[in-house]
């Protein structure tokens, strides 16, 4: 029995927990004739499996199972509360949990409701995209963003002690604004402060050491 596994984008934390679960089940049924294994189990069991996006199989007489999968990317990585770390997709969608350690250099995203509500999360991927049109805010310089029912999203730099507060609405028209202003502040070499742009119209930045 075999699998081929097509590897497309971020997918390493997602390639490894699949493999692992399809090597148990494959384990699982190690020594079966061809003939006693149903096909629509294993179907069941892959269509439920919110790590891929698609998947064939297929039975090759006399005694092969061959299984294709396609695994879905990784756009973000969700910490729950409890240090859990989730491979979210580029839908928003939140998938097993996987090691720390496979994770380790990707953005993180927390807050408040994400686990159970798709639209937050979703809309944190979209933000993710956006800012990645920006030099000074491409996701290797995003360490992470978080939401808050109080608040709305922020994002927090990889490089530098900056927190850009956005709120809720019109993120993206925000991040045009936001942008300019980091590369002014870049210029005089100010590097620990907070941007605020929750208001929309106008952005604060207070540096942390003002009383």
């Amino acid at each position: 029995m075999t699998f081929k596994v097509e590897q497309n984008g971020n997918f390493l934390p997602i390639l490894q927990s699949v493999n692992k679960d399809l090597g148990n089940y494959f384990a699982s049924i190690k020594g079966r004739s061809i003939f006693s294994l149903s096909v629509s189990d294993l179907n069941s069991r892959l269509k439920d499996d919110n790590r891929l996006s698609e998947f064939k199989i297929r039975k090759i007489y006399p005694d092969k199972i061959q299984v294709e999968v396609k695994l879905k990317q990784m756009a973000l990585v969700f910490l729950d509360k409890q240090g859990g770390y989730y491979p979210v997709s580029p839908l928003g969608e939140l998938m097993p949990s996987v090691k720390l350690k496979l994770v380790a250099s990707q953005v993180i995203l927390r807050g408040d409701d994400l686990k159970s509500n798709l639209t937050k999360s979703r809309k944190a991927v979209s933000l993710l995209n956006y800012m990645n049109e920006y030099e000074l805010l491409k996701e290797k310089q995003i360490s992470e963003i978080t939401f808050s029912k109080a608040d709305g999203y922020a994002v927090y730099l990889t490089n530098n002690p900056i927190v850009i507060k956005l709120g809720f609405k019109k993120l993206e028209s925000k991040i045009k604004k936001i942008n300019r202003v980091l590369e002014y502040l870049y210029k005089k070499d100010i590097k620990d402060c907070v941007i605020d742009a929750r208001l929309g119209k106008k952005v604060v930045v207070k540096l942390r050491n003002e009383t």
